[in-house]
């Protein structure tokens, strides 16, 4: 008999119209051992009527309250509260975003796939659902089954951005330390990151699975019309604590590491084309570059660079003009390639 049971953890803030439909796709699975914590992340709509129903109607529901914190500390907040109340010998935590849902049967086939690899981590796909044009596509990820080592699973997690997400993971109570994030409670990019980070050095055996169980509602038409620089993530603390992790774990290479760098200045002249592709001020986006250049780690990162990006090296000097006229010459550049190429397939 599968004695695995779930702990299903739901930030909420101001999510009144999703949480029904969320906390339901949990509950009507019907699997014997499931709970659900939701927080009512300091909502000003009716989220925390919504929460109180649904904790009426299920007595497997559990609500906290508190004032606005984010979803790091929610988190956190839900766990520490399962640790204390329910005493499981086999609990895994799932995360749940208050407005996506788990695909039907997904509970047990988890249960399944944890009970079949023995494992203390799991990892597994996702699907994307447009709700403006009601278009779904797969988000998996690059890697399924058991990874040889350490260094190979590190190798997958930190150079896929796709498996960051909490969402797409079943932790073990054994791998949750009673840790203090308050220090990165500011976070409102990669914080997922921040807090698997633990999960990853912990865990003693690890499995990928590409079957989807978990739903991601999208709003492509309001994503387009929200970003605004002064919202845009400038923070490198995700990245630079895992870099910190990989230093103390000592698994990789001198290569491998060397190869994260490189990827990771790569990550930084993205962030710098998107500050560019802003519109906005220029001195608006001088002083989001100049966040940036001030950084300690990405000008750690830039010492470590094996070869010179023109970009970079501007940027580092603080030549922002000259590195914009850069980044410009560098899409026309690519856009010509790109009209070029199917050219030379057909001759």
């Amino acid at each position: 008999m599968n004695t695995i049971s779930f702990t299903v953890v739901v930030p909420a803030c101001n999510a009144a119209n999703f949480l029904e439909r969320a906390v339901r796709s949990v509950t009507e699975q019907r699997y014997p051992r499931c709970r659900v914590v939701i927080v009512n992340d300091g909502s000003t709509d009716a989220t925390g009527e919504v929460a109180a129903a649904l904790a009426a109607e299920n007595p497997c529901i559990y609500v906290i309250e508190q004032e606005n914190s984010g979803q790091l500390l929610s988190r956190t907040r839900a766990i520490r509260y399962a640790q204390k109340h329910f005493a499981d010998e086999n609990n895994y935590f799932l995360f749940l975003d208050a407005d996506d849902v788990y695909l039907p049967g997904s509970l047990a086939r988890i249960a399944a796939l944890l009970t079949e690899h023995g494992c203390d981590l799991l990892l597994y796909a996702v699907e994307q659902t447009d709700e403006a044009t009601g278009k779904t596509r797969p988000f998996g990820g690059s890697f399924s089954g058991e990874p040889a080592s350490k260094a190979a699973f590190y190798q997958t997690v930190f150079f896929d951005y796709r498996y960051n997400s909490l969402c797409r993971k079943a932790v073990s109570a054994r791998l949750i330390a009673d840790r203090d994030f308050t220090p990165y409670g500011h976070l409102r990019n990669a914080e997922d990151l921040v807090q698997s980070l633990d999960y990853y050095r912990a865990a003693a055996r690890v499995c990928f699975s590409d079957e989807c169980f978990y739903r991601y509602y999208i709003n492509s038409a309001s994503v387009t019309h929200s970003l605004t620089l002064s919202k845009y993530p400038l923070d490198s603390t995700a990245r630079r604590l895992t870099w910190e992790l990989l230093a103390e774990e000592q698994v990789w290479t001198q290569a491998q590491t060397d190869a994260y760098a490189a990827f990771l200045l790569r990550l930084l002249k993205n962030k710098i084309e998107a500050i560019c592709l802003f519109d906005a001020p220029s001195a608006e986006k001088a002083a989001a570059y100049e966040t940036l250049r001030q950084d300690g780690f990405y000008r750690q990162l830039l010492t470590m660079a094996k070869r010179r990006d023109r970009v970079l090296t501007l940027f580092e000097q603080g030549k922002y003009a000259a590195m914009e006229r850069a980044l410009r010459l560098s899409r026309v550049a690519g856009a010509v390639r790109r009209r070029i190429q199917p050219d030379r397939k057909n001759r």
